[in-house]
């Protein structure tokens, strides 16, 4: 008979378990507050007084990016992404203007969080263009996110074939 559960967490691969919760006997979920958005791999056991089983197969979890739920432009910025739908042989065209000159970084992201694409560039003038060739993607939406200055602008795209 078992006193309860140990819950083990690691980030991105299966080599770094850290133990981040002890259950009772009764526990059927357990709900984990996660640093920072990712893949982690869980593993449990039971113990009791004198033992422990062995280790549960993990299981995998991927957390979504937070932070991005709505996008605020101020009147002097603006971000444009064309065409939107996309069709997989397409250049994707970006443009945005604002005041900052400096490095920046586009990432594109798949509905699991996933970075799929990031480039990174200089901007020099008001208005940033730029023409992309993404790699080919299946059908579906994504998130374009274009960083810089501490700060991050999204853009959904549309996928077609």
């Amino acid at each position: 008979v078992e006193d309860g559960f140990l819950i083990e967490r690691s980030f991105e691969d299966e080599s770094n378990y850290s133990q981040i919760a002890a259950t009772g006997p009764d526990a059927e979920t357990y709900t984990d507050q996660v640093p920072e958005a990712g893949g982690y791999y869980y593993r449990i056991r039971a113990y009791n007084a004198t033992d422990t089983s062995a280790y549960s197969e993990p299981a995998y979890v991927l957390t979504q990016p937070s932070g991005i739920n709505s996008i605020s432009l101020s009147a002097n910025e603006t971000l444009r992404i064309y065409p939107n739908p996309l069709s997989d042989d397409q250049l994707l065209h970006i443009q945005q203007t604002d005041t900052y000159n400096g490095t920046f970084t586009l990432s594109l992201l798949d509905a699991y969080g996933r970075s799929l694409f990031t480039a990174k560039g200089q901007k020099t003038t008001p208005l940033l263009e730029e023409e992309l060739q993404l790699p080919k993607l299946p059908r579906g939406t994504y998130l374009l996110l274009l960083q810089y200055e501490g700060k991050t602008v999204a853009r959904s795209l549309l996928v077609v074939q």
